[in-house]
């Protein structure tokens, strides 16, 4: 069974680091995230299965996992397990670093080199201590640092040995961009099926066969992700019903409860109240 999770990321990254026996929030099933996820593993054995991969990883390894991408690491429960993990808004740092669009790394794992593990544990830890500033200065250092991440793993990566986990067709990935443009429009299978100049039949076959979800819930998703931003931000529900492309605040309403368990006014309630929790492995 795969289970889309529908969390998202608040902010620019969220890190966090765990070290025990196991996880206790271990899942039993692929999943994926609407954001950029790279683990540090420090100590543990883990086997991490994708939709096309199965790999063991060890102590001083790097996992990325991009975006959208369907994975599952199963951690050995009687080792010792300790893990630095980073989730980016990679397409917010993007905005503020252009040429990170120029990186085009597929999802991997890899082994590190002593001095590799010891350099990028560094950088994990810097970012962890000033994830919660909010001084002007500091926001440009997280945007800066979280740059210079990624310019490193591309760097590192290009000069690995690797286990590359092949993510899905290039124009799935295109489709993907599309409805994350354009998900306040009216949306339909066939418009989407026509603009890549495929079959309708086609493109839900390979869709389903490369996210494991059809592409309605990946609409869906998307149209819940950004609706969850406008709630945080105070909007009324009937504004982010409209501006997220639901056909009505009803059935908004009936949506982001059946995939969220509350309504939308409460998870504003709570957001606004409590802050938000994300997910992570």
């Amino acid at each position: 069974m795969i289970n889309p999770d529908y969390k998202t990321l608040s902010g620019l990254y969220s890190i966090e680091h765990y070290c025990g026996k196991g996880y206790p929030h271990d899942r039993k099933s692929l999943h994926l995230h609407t954001f950029d996820e790279i683990s540090l593993i420090e100590n543990g054995e883990i086997t991490y299965i994708s939709d096309t991969v199965s790999d063991k990883v060890s102590g001083k390894s790097l996992i990325y996992s991009k975006a959208y991408h369907l994975h599952n690491p199963y951690i050995n429960p009687d080792k010792l397990y300790s893990r630095y993990q980073i989730s980016v808004n990679s397409r917010a740092v993007m905005k503020s670093i252009a040429e990170l669009s120029e990186i085009n790394m597929p999802s991997f794992i890899l082994k590190l080199s002593d001095s590799e593990y010891s350099e990028l544990s560094h950088r994990f830890k810097v970012l962890a201590c000033i994830q919660e500033n909010t001084r002007p200065d500091i926001i440009c250092s997280k945007i800066l640092s979280v740059g210079a991440l990624y310019f490193r793993i591309e760097d590192i990566f290009k000069n690995s040995r690797h286990s590359q986990i092949k993510i899905s067709d290039s124009y799935i990935s295109e489709v993907m961009d599309y409805i994350e443009k354009e998900y306040a429009a009216k949306l339909k299978a066939d418009t989407i099926a026509s603009r890549f100049y495929i079959s309708v039949s086609k493109l839900s076959a390979d869709f389903k066969h490369t996210t494991g979800m059809t592409l309605n819930e990946f609409i869906i998703l998307i149209r819940i992700k950004n609706a969850k931003e406008l709630l945080k931000k105070g909007m009324s529900v009937a504004y982010t019903a409209e501006k997220c492309g639901f056909s009505s605040s009803a059935y908004f309403i009936k949506t982001f409860q059946k995939y969220n368990k509350i309504t939308p006014l409460k998870y504003q309630y709570m957001t606004r109240n409590i802050g938000t929790a994300d997910d992570s492995d």
